[in-house]
Parts: structure tokens; C-alpha cells; sequence
């Protein structure tokens, strides 16, 4: 009886673990918030803040931040919205070429680059503008350098 109990319990938690370690990749990005991705040829973005929803022109939104858990959405009027979703949802719904997944904890605009710099092996230093509500200066890797340069140039070639 008393190897019944055990044997239940390293099952139950076992299955406890298997459904919290399932990675959010795996589940659809529009089923994660029920808010529907906007089509390439819409330039607007539907953010839950709290209770209300917001609409959002993606050329009014400089970047999305994680800090301690919580995603925020900074515009370029510098205001720092807390919203419902993960920068995975935002990184998909803004498909437009005019962000960049930086890291983990970032998605930028090419409004918010100042500067960038080559860092040690292959990283790069990207100093971002002051008052934007996010750090002074963070770092791209080398896995993204290229690619990162890549997308910095596509925007000088249409302004420059």
C-alpha cells in the first residue's frame, strides 16, 4: 500500500512539472492572449493595458521591455505601458521589418539606436537614445550581429 502512495505521488508530480515546463513556443501566439495578430498590411497593434484595450499605430511604439516578469510597451510619446502579453506575441505581431528581438528582454525600433559600437567577439554595443524609458546601452550577440546589421542598414538605405 504504502509503494501505491509513493508510486501516485512521483506520477502526479511528474505530470505537474511536464505541464509547467511546456514552453509557451509550443502553444499558437493567438491563442495565448485570444487577441486576434494584426495582417502584414495593418499598421495598427490591439494591446491590452490592464482593462482597457489600446490601439496602438505600430510607428507610435519605440520598443517592449521585460522587467522582473512584467512586459511593458514604451511610445514615442515616452509613455511606458504595462501590457497583457509577452514580448513573443509582440515580437510576432509586429512583423513589420521596423523592430528588432535584441535579447530576451527586448524589442526595438530603429527610432530608439543612437549609436551602436563592435564589442568583444562579435557582440555588438547598441546605445539607445536618452528619455526613451529604457537602459542607456545594451548588447546584441554575436548570434544576432549580422542580422542586426542587416536590419540598421535596410532603414539608413531608405533615409540616408
Amino acid at each position: 500500500m504504502l509503494n501505491f502512495i509513493y508510486v501516485s505521488l512521483y506520477f502526479y508530480r511528474f505530470h505537474q512539472q511536464q505541464s509547467f515546463a511546456m514552453p509557451l513556443a509550443e502553444k499558437p501566439i493567438e491563442e495565448e492572449r485570444n487577441v486576434p495578430l494584426p495582417t502584414p498590411e495593418s499598421s495598427r497593434l490591439l494591446i491590452k493595458s490592464g482593462k482597457k484595450e489600446l490601439i496602438l499605430n505600430i510607428s507610435e511604439v519605440m520598443g517592449a521591455f521585460v522587467t522582473d516578469g512584467i512586459c511593458w510597451v514604451v511610445t514615442t510619446e515616452g509613455k511606458k505601458l504595462i501590457v497583457d502579453c509577452s514580448l513573443d506575441y509582440l515580437e510576432e505581431a509586429s512583423k513589420t521589418g521596423n523592430f528588432f528581438r535584441a535579447n530576451r528582454q527586448l524589442i526595438l525600433s530603429r527610432i530608439l539606436v543612437k549609436s551602436i559600437h563592435s564589442d568583444t567577439y562579435g557582440k555588438i554595443k547598441v546605445v539607445l537614445k536618452e528619455g526613451s524609458g529604457v537602459s542607456g546601452e545594451i548588447f546584441v550577440s554575436r548570434t544576432k550581429a549580422a542580422e542586426f546589421r542587416k536590419w540598421i542598414k535596410t532603414e539608413i538605405a531608405f533615409h540616408g
